[in-house]
């Protein structure tokens, strides 16, 4: 269902090829619709919440319940799911999370790059589409979505084009002429070709950083950086607002993390370059990037240095 109640058309049909792909976004499904449940009050529980202004709930309170302990649920996922709902239900504010009153979804151009993010990133497949190679989709096809019933050329175009953090190309395939779509990075499905280019010198990069929050810190420090839902860990080559920083972290993050590039290319690990200057990584096997390659970890504000021994 998109923000104004209407359905997403799903595809009845089942590929077995297509079931590991769709695994991510399907729990991202399951992790919003409790969500909603909850913030709705629908989800009978015993638990005491701290009592908070304006409807705000603590994530790591919710966490907490039978039902997210069930999806083995974190904080991050929380977050990456209100991040990117299709059907803005949500907002957070550092780590309080609450249903977003309906009068703070009224500008248009937020809901379409909402929408733009949940189909191009995770929910093509859902809605009976195919990601051609490099995240493509057709711009004539996703205007033929019920979601998208009344969104004009013009209006995603103005969209892409006032992007902050550059997510979205909108381009003309040169073999059909038919103008297309994509989202640099942030999947949770798999791209086949998707546009990045591997990092061969790590010299050029000198600040590699990543953005954290304070309740995830312990873990990190002792397990290492994780991919978790998505298919790269992401990475600023600075602190957002600095020249040529636009995406990578989020601003609200609460910790930095500096990475020893050199490091771990030489120990064998893959870097990339997105299109938007957000530097890349799979991770190990286990989609991991271990602490031996954290340089230093510092609290943004007031700036502190943090200790990396957990």
């Amino acid at each position: 269902m998109d923000s104004t109640g209407t359905p997403f058309q799903m595809s009845t049909t089942v590929d077995v090829s297509k079931t590991y792909k769709r695994k991510s976004l399907d729990r991202y499904e399951r992790i919003g619709n409790l969500l909603e449940q909850f913030l709705k009050g629908k989800l009978q529980h015993i638990h005491k919440f701290t009592d908070l202004p304006d409807g705000y709930f603590l994530i790591d309170e919710i966490i907490q319940l039978p039902e997210f302990k069930k999806e083995h649920c974190t904080y991050d996922e929380i977050i990456d799911v209100v991040h990117n709902d299709a059907l803005l239900r949500f907002s957070v504010r550092g780590s309080k999370v609450r249903l977003k009153p309906p009068e703070l979804n009224k500008d248009p151009d937020v809901i379409l790059s909402k929408k733009l993010a949940w189909i191009l990133r995770h929910g093509a497949e859902n809605v009976g589409m195919k990601y051609e190679p490099g995240g493509y989709l057709y711009v004539d096809k996703i205007l033929q979505l019920k979601p998208f019933q009344g969104v004009r050329l013009e209006d995603i175009s103005r969209v892409v084009n006032s992007n902050d953090k550059k997510r979205y190309e909108l381009s003309t395939n040169p073999e059909n002429g038919r103008l297309r779509i994509r989202a640099y990075q942030g999947h949770t499905v798999t791209i086949e070709g998707l546009d990045i280019s591997l990092i061969e010198n790590p010299e050029d990069y000198p600040t590699v950083i990543h953005g954290t929050y304070f309740r995830n810190w312990d873990s990190i420090r002792r397990e290492g950086l994780k991919r978790m839902q998505r298919t790269h860990i992401h990475f600023a080559p600075g602190e957002v607002g600095e020249t040529g920083v636009i995406s990578g972290m989020r601003s609200s993050a609460e910790i930095i993390i500096y990475i020893d590039l050199i490091k771990a290319i030489n120990d064998g690990y893959k870097f990339y370059l997105s299109k938007n200057n957000v530097i890349l990584c799979e991770g190990n096997k286990e989609g991991c990037l271990p602490t031996k390659y954290f340089r230093a970890a510092y609290q943004r504000n007031p700036r502190l240095k943090l200790s990396l021994t957990p």
